[in-house]
């Protein structure tokens, strides 16, 4: 039997590399003759430096930006080689408009 382990992180709670580990040796435990294979995966949003850096290596970079409103934010970008991965919903996510008006009712 082949099993195929690729859950994306809970939002701020658990990774994708641990959510796959932890299904996974609990299958193998349950079903030992089974070919288990992990893949970390992300949607593009939280988590995705972290499974291109698991896959492709590189380091993790920070740097003075803006945000969508046109704040200052510390952001980070992972570099392999000569390319740079952003991953733009820490930059431009719906969770800092969410703050914004979180902040502004109340």
């Amino acid at each position: 039997m082949k099993i195929v382990v690729g859950i994306d992180s809970f939002k701020g709670s658990v990774s994708s590399y641990e959510l796959n580990t932890t299904v996974a040796d609990v299958a193998q435990e349950l079903l030992p003759e089974a070919d288990l294979k992990t893949f970390a995966i992300s949607d593009g949003g939280e988590g995705t430096l972290d499974v291109l850096r698991g896959e492709l290596g590189g380091e993790l970079r920070s740097v003075r930006t803006v945000d969508l409103l046109g704040r200052s934010m510390e952001g980070t970008y992972l570099l392999v080689g000569h390319q740079a991965f952003i991953e733009s919903a820490s930059v431009v996510g719906l969770d800092k408009i969410f703050r914004l008006f979180v902040n502004c009712s109340g």
